[in-house]
Parts: structure tokens; C-alpha cells; sequence
């Protein structure tokens, strides 16, 4: 009977919604960072200080910056190696198996917030 294997189903791109021309120009939008005066580290960082953001949305207010040697070598050097001997790294586990990558969650007490996916 030499039936065919099934091919495993693609898996849908999901919709943008704030993507144009997915309909997300009719999503009623927050006020912008200037308006609720909202600034980045970056903005508030002394004459000369210049953050880098290579991850600027202005639209959904997401970001992510740094500040190029924003530490010295030693420095870096011993809280890299503290992050990762001295951090409790933990590979969460979704539906399909673990997720590839480690998280760890830090609060600072009396703050027990919760991570999870």
C-alpha cells in the first residue's frame, strides 16, 4: 500500500497587528513618550554620553539600548563571569519541549514576582 508520509503542516506567519496595512492605522494608539514625558536613559544621560538604541520603535514605545563601553574591561570581565557561574539559569519547557534558551528571574525582596511563558 505505499502510502505517502504526511508532510508536517507550515507553520502561519502571525499577523502584525501593528504591521501597516493590517489594519492596525484604525487601533487606537498611546500617547507618545513626549506627550506623557516618557525618556529614555539615553535622553537623560550627561553631554557626551551617547547610548546607542539599535532597537527603536516609537510606535509600540519598544526599545533597547546600551551604552558602548559603558564599563571597563575588569569590570565587565568579573560581572560577566558572576552572571554566569553565579545566576540560577533555568531552560523553560513549552508545549513542544524545552525552549532554546535560558532565563533566570531576579526580584529584589520583598518583590516574589513570577516569570513564565
Amino acid at each position: 500500500s505505499g502510502a505517502m508520509p504526511s508532510r508536517p503542516k507550515k507553520r502561519q506567519r502571525r499577523e502584525d497587528p501593528m504591521e501597516q496595512g493590517s489594519g492596525s492605522e484604525d487601533m487606537p494608539a498611546e500617547e507618545s513618550r513626549q506627550a506623557v514625558g516618557l525618556k529614555l536613559t539615553g535622553e537623560l544621560a550627561p553631554a557626551g554620553v551617547c547610548w546607542e538604541y539599535p532597537l527603536s520603535d516609537e510606535r509600540r514605545r519598544c526599545f533597547a539600548g546600551y551604552l558602548p563601553r559603558g564599563l571597563d574591561e575588569d569590570t565587565a570581565k568579573r560581572l560577566m563571569d558572576e552572571a554566569v557561574v553565579g545566576v540560577d539559569w533555568r531552560q523553560p519547557k513549552g508545549r513542544f519541549g524545552p525552549i532554546p534558551r535560558k532565563t533566570s528571574w531576579m526580584t529584589k525582596a520583598p518583590c516574589t514576582c513570577k516569570y513564565g511563558y
